[in-house]
């Protein structure tokens, strides 16, 4: 079995709910995981390969959804 070790910056992507053509006119956005090595971990994972990331996150809603995500 291969064990894969990953190392980077976890994102959110905030993207609006509906088309608009001024972000100031957003009225809600979507939050949506993001960042290469959190996607290719999770990814891996879910191909069976033993996986391991090593990042940092904020102690605040964002870093704790990503916690729970992931």
């Amino acid at each position: 079995m291969s064990r894969v070790a990953v190392v980077g910056e976890l994102l959110i992507d905030m993207i609006s709910s509906s088309f608009v053509r001024d972000l100031g006119e957003a009225t809600s956005f979507g939050r949506f995981f993001a960042g290469s090595p959190g996607n290719l971990v999770s990814n891996l994972h879910d191909l069976g390969v033993d996986t391991s990331l090593l990042s940092r996150v904020g102690d605040d809603f964002f870093g704790r959804a990503y916690l729970a995500h992931l």
